[in-house]
């Protein structure tokens, strides 16, 4: 677990900096030096600005790149929001909000599914979300070891290159590339 940096460190708003961001118009600059506290976690957002930044530098179009669902008002959705790129469910609120005509039990069955995905180490039950969904790659970050820790996470070094390939990796985020 990550701990937050010197005591020295400056506070703005949810986030940490040592030193201070100073004012820029690039909206994800504050990931490159930040730590978002969230639920006892302390996540290091500049593993995740990597990752990001390498997203929008490598991958063309608009492929669906999934990544874990939290609560509202969260650090999920960050891949999506900073990419552009679809992704299975974003927040439930503002989906549920964005979709209102859609029946409720969509937006259920869609975090159900995520979390699916993410903790079943069995891939005859994820293959088959993988392809309804039409996942191009899967974002396997702090936040999805935090809400989705065990073996579930495993088989996607388990069955690295059967199903998925390792296109991107950090020491905070791997990214895989689903096979057709």
């Amino acid at each position: 677990m990550l701990s937050y940096p010197a005591t020295s460190a400056k506070c703005r708003d949810r986030f940490v900096t040592d030193p201070p961001i100073p004012a820029t118009l690039d909206g994800m600059y504050y990931m490159s030096r930040a730590f978002h506290s969230q639920e006892n976690r302390i996540y290091d957002l500049s593993l995740d600005y990597r990752a990001i930044r390498w997203i929008q530098e490598n991958i063309p179009g608009s492929p669906v790149m999934l990544e874990g669902s939290a609560p509202r008002f969260s650090w999920a959705s960050r891949v999506s929001i900073y990419t552009g790129l679809p992704t299975l469910i974003g927040w439930d609120s503002h989906v549920g909000m964005q979709l209102a005509s859609l029946p409720d039990n969509q937006i259920g069955e869609r975090i159900n599914d995520v979390a699916v995905i993410y903790r079943s180490p069995d891939p005859r039950l994820v293959i088959p979300l993988l392809k309804r969904y039409q996942i191009d790659y899967i974002y396997v970050g702090q936040l999805e070891r935090q809400y989705y820790p065990g073996p579930g996470l495993n088989k996607f070094e388990t069955y690295l290159g059967r199903y998925w390939d390792l296109v991107y990796m950090n020491p905070g985020v791997s990214i895989y590339r689903v096979k057709p």
